[in-house]
């Protein structure tokens, strides 16, 4: 299968013809022999369709295939027949749109909706507390516990698709950490600069050790924090953005526990060494201070041990309705914007190539190639009868007679007419494809049949079962789905269905990590972990084996 960008890409992303008659299972079909199922499975709607009637429809559809071929500079469609079955291709994607961005909205509604209330309350009480000298004195312990415990809300309010917030988010962290070691050495009581000209000046034999340990238990302390936020910012500049959030998680497992083995070794020093307190002092012991930082640094740090800690409290957060979880992972695919916008966008980029077109070297490397462009012509959505998904590592002899079986197949079905197909390095400008490629599930719901030639690397390409997934979640037919295995069990991989019950999300890859980082994103967006979608994509391909 093709990948995000061509260059060094994993996977190729092409059609697959439509009406073939191979054996498949789709959840999500493509467009004109689907019908917007207002009861789908795939997506809960507030409403059935984004128009109020069918001359609504009709209209709106003209309208955007309009504007889309306006942008492309092309003629709309050759028939009536082709201009009734694009309009309705157009109503039913446009309708797949709308539900996707709304899917999106409600799970961003009860994931980081939820999360910034809870953490805002949490940190803005907890700073009070914390600061307010009005209180009796555990209040500022109090308070320091709360807005941990709030800027950890707001940390889970990011999702892995939130590219810029998850850099927001670390700077936040990043600060807070700064402030809180600066405090131990500057301006709370008894901090590390205090204690340092106490031991400069003459004083009791019987204080040296007990300003020694204290120095020593808040520096410690302030380095601790220093290197939390140092370690924050080195991720920073060398992950990218889903993979800092699982660092950050990580960086501040190991901060909580390691100031909790701080306060431990304070509580235990301040027993070991205070001198008596004076009398009437309204100051808890020293050994009792410390001791009451760390029942929450303690909690703090199981919660955070546990595994998959943030996916499992944001699948919690999102558990009402699979149909909306998977709404809201084909919504993080697409680009930000109006639902009608990124149609016509997506109308305007949808491109074609006939199947005597293509040679057998155009299956064999991913390389971009420009000059290919120029085979593929303007295409109306559901009047491409295939989108070609293949792994660009798998044989490509054995891809491309695949291909011709399946294409003279489909011609003795189709009168000798050739089939028109979508293929990523034939179909995509090459001088722009992460835009292009911003319109995946709209050029997947385009065509008529999705068309898999599963080799031995397809389940490990990610681009490969994203495509799958993303065709298989937009309401298609079990007929839309066509499969074409090149395994053969005497070369000792063992059959597709073999390599099916075996698959590991876990293992997948890609080509380039912005691809990885991205699409991985989309997993978690629309699954939570890589369990479930495992578990998910080994349901429909064992249906569609």
């Amino acid at each position: 299968m093709t990948t995000l960008g061509l260059q060094d890409s994993d996977s190729s992303r092409g059609a697959e013809a439509g009406h073939s008659s191979g054996t498949g299972t789709a959840i999500l079909g493509p467009s004109s022999d689907r019908e917007a199922d207002p009861q789908s499975p795939a997506f809960s709607r507030n409403e059935t369709s984004p128009f109020s009637s069918e001359a609504e429809s009709a209209g709106r559809g003209a309208g955007l295939q309009s504007q889309a071929f306006a942008r492309n500079g092309t003629s709309a469609f050759s028939s009536e027949a082709e201009s009734a079955e694009s309009l309705e291709s157009i109503a039913n994607t446009f309708d797949l749109l709308k539900a996707a961005k709304h899917g999106g909205r409600v799970m961003r509604l009860r994931i980081s909706g939820t999360c910034v209330i809870v953490g805002c309350t949490l940190f803005v009480v907890g700073m009070w507390l914390y600061l307010s000298h009005e209180f009796p004195w555990w209040s500022g312990q109090l308070g320091d516990s709360l807005w941990h415990w709030g800027l950890t809300a707001l940390a889970l309010a990011v999702l892995p698709t939130d590219r810029k917030l998850v850099y927001f988010a670390m700077s936040v962290w990043v600060l807070a950490l700064m402030l809180v070691g600066l405090g131990l050495l500057t301006w709370e009581e008894d901090n590390s600069v205090a204690v340092f000209k106490k031991l400069c000046e003459p004083f009791d034999d019987d204080s040296t050790a007990w300003l020694i340990g204290l120095f020593a238990c808040k520096t410690a302390l302030a380095i601790i924090c220093f290197g939390a936020a140092f370690a924050l910012v080195r991720a920073a500049l060398v992950l990218y953005p889903r993979d800092l959030l699982a660092s950050f998680w990580n960086i501040l497992f190991w901060y909580m526990a390691m100031m909790a083995c701080g306060d431990l070794l304070a509580c235990t020093m301040a027993l070991a060494l205070e001198r008596p307190r004076p009398p009437n002092s309204t100051q808890p012991p020293a050994w009792l201070s410390s001791l009451c930082w760390v029942p929450n640094e303690v909690v703090m740090t199981l919660v955070l041990s546990i595994p998959s800690f943030r996916h499992r409290m944001q699948a919690m957060l999102a558990s009402r309705g699979e149909s909306v979880r998977t709404a809201a992972a084909i919504s993080s695919l697409l680009s930000s914007g109006d639902a009608q916008k990124g149609l016509v966008k997506a109308c305007g980029l949808f491109r074609a190539v006939s199947c005597d077109q293509l040679k057998e070297g155009m299956l064999a490397s991913n390389g971009p190639d420009p000059a290919l462009f120029s085979l593929s012509q303007a295409a109306s959505l559901g009047a491409v009868d295939a989108f070609l998904s293949h792994s660009w590592h798998d044989d490509p002899p054995a891809k491309w007679a695949a291909l011709q079986v399946w294409r003279e197949q489909f011609k003795a079905e189709h009168g000798g007419r050739e089939p028109l197909i979508w293929l990523d390095k034939v179909c995509l400008d090459q001088t722009n494809i992460d835009e292009s490629l911003q319109c995946l599930p709209v050029f997947l719901s385009g065509c008529h049949q999705l068309l898999v030639l599963a080799g031995t690397t397809y389940l490990t390409r990610l681009w490969c079962i994203v495509e799958l997934f993303v065709f298989l979640a937009t309401e298609g037919k079990p007929e839309n789905l066509t499969i074409r295995s090149l395994l053969d069990a005497s070369d000792g991989h063992g059959s597709l269905r073999e390599q099916v019950e075996q698959f590991d999300s876990s293992k997948i890859t890609c080509a380039r990590p912005e691809d990885k980082d991205r699409l991985m994103g989309f997993v978690e967006a629309g699954f939570g972990d890589l369990t479930t979608f495992s578990q998910e994509v080994q349901r429909v391909l064992l249906e569609a084996c």
